[in-house]
């Protein structure tokens, strides 16, 4: 018998030492499983099958999300299913982030794939023919440059953000990064900047490294909310008139209550009416800040047509979504907010 119980103490201990030893290390490019989570919370596993390609090369993302409760999936800002998968074809080294609603905040889960070549300018060495210093890996690559977010009213401000900038793929840029326009002189890497632009403006990065100098660009598109800019002048004496190029008149967003199943796809609607033939460039916005992807409608003549965007919810009570439209062209202009008010029932 006691040989039974030293036998049965040894073993637990055993087990005890291989549960406080054990590390799960995650694939590159995936999100750990093992990450620390808040008790309830979803666990969200996000992947590339390969994290470093050539341009014109394509990589497959895979994600699932797991346990816990959560209202809606999104990737890059569209909705998607709980588990899936995508093929991208990034033209640049890109950062895809996947997004779980758990009510009062978004989790969030990010792969960065490197595209190899891109992303600089050709090397500008000191002198014409002479080759880059020697051990330099190259002209300075980014990572990312994006501003969030990247469409405001008047008024407003965004924040500009940057990675970390390096010579080549891999070398510590010994060098300097500006941003213009402004007055912000030498920024450094990773950064970021607050801005106020009161009209559109195309915000440039330029670095400078061992093996030349390379820029990368993000424009703030600045709205003008409910009022297409500019205003046409008034008719010239003598009869006739001018109306001024095709432009959206209006854009009004609808939507319907719901109680019933869940899962379900909520849909909103919205009736974009122009005074002309013209194409018009657009993007859904939601309450959670996620913003749709550019979309093109494009009109033969003058008249509306509706658009639709969807979202899918798991679970929720009494809970309200709003959704809009912002207008990039061929004039800014942003919609009403639409409110949807739902409940899932058993």
């Amino acid at each position: 018998m006691q040989r039974h119980w030293l036998l049965m103490t040894v073993l637990i201990s055993v087990l005890i030492l291989m549960g406080s030893c054990y590390n799960y290390s995650a694939p590159p490019g995936e999100s750990s499983p093992m990450e620390p989570f808040s008790p309830g919370e979803p666990q969200v596993f996000f992947n590339a099958d390969r994290t470093g390609i050539q341009p014109g090369e394509c990589v497959n993302l895979e994600w699932r999300v797991e346990g816990g409760d959560f209202f809606g999936v999104e990737l890059d800002g569209q909705p998607v299913d709980p588990f899936g998968h995508r093929q991208v074809c990034p033209p640049e080294t890109a950062v895809y982030t996947l997004s779980v609603d758990i009510g009062e905040a978004m989790l969030h889960r990010e792969v960065v794939v490197n595209v190899g070549g891109t992303g600089q300018q050709p090397s500008q060495p000191q002198t014409p023919g002479q080759p880059p210093a020697p051990g330099c890996p190259g002209a300075p690559m980014f990572t990312h440059f994006e501003a969030n977010p990247g469409f405001i009213t008047s008024g407003q401000s965004t924040s500009l953000e940057w990675g970390p900038i390096t010579n080549g793929a891999t070398g510590e840029l010994v060098g300097s990064v500006m941003l213009t326009p402004g007055n912000f002189g030498e920024v450094g890497s990773p950064g970021s900047r607050q801005v106020s632009p009161t009209s559109t403006t195309t915000y440039t990065l330029t670095a400078t490294g061992c093996g030349g100098t390379a820029t990368k660009t993000v424009t703030v598109v600045v709205a003008v909310v409910g009022t297409p800019m500019p205003i046409p002048p008034p008719a010239p004496p003598g009869g006739g008139g001018w109306s001024g190029p095709p432009k959206v008149t209006n854009v009004v967003v609808h939507a319907t209550p719901y109680t019933g199943p869940c899962p379900k796809t909520l849909v909103w609607t919205a009736d974009i009416t122009v005074d002309g033939p013209c194409t018009v460039t657009y993007q859904w916005e939601r309450h959670d800040g996620a913003i749709g992807q550019v979309e093109t409608l494009n009109f033969s003549a003058a008249g509306t047509k509706t658009v639709q965007d969807t979202w899918m919810v798991w679970v929720g009570n009494n809970a309200t979504y709003w959704e809009r439209v912002r207008i990039l062209t061929p004039l800014p202009m942003l919609s009403n907010q639409a409110n949807l008010t739902f409940t899932c029932t058993p």
